[in-house]
């Protein structure tokens, strides 16, 4: 992997969590205000749990960045 492309894989998972991050902000004030605090805070914990394990099957998936090719 070259790095350009290092640098570009870097910026789009930067992105990506940029992007979930900001979802969750716009339904936690959603649910908010429907549900309460306590309760859109738990949803958002819980939303934060499964995100995680997806993440770790994804990345259990994937092939491990070794570094630049040499």
């Amino acid at each position: 992997m070259t790095n350009d492309a290092a640098d570009h894989l870097a910026l789009k998972v930067l992105d990506i969590e940029k992007q979930r991050t900001a979802l969750k902000y716009k339904y936690y004030d959603r649910l908010k205000s429907v549900v309460g605090p306590m309760t859109a805070t738990r949803f958002l914990m819980l939303e934060n749990q499964i995100e995680r394990v997806v993440d770790l099957q994804i990345a259990s998936e994937l092939p491990f960045f070794n570094g630049p090719e040499k």
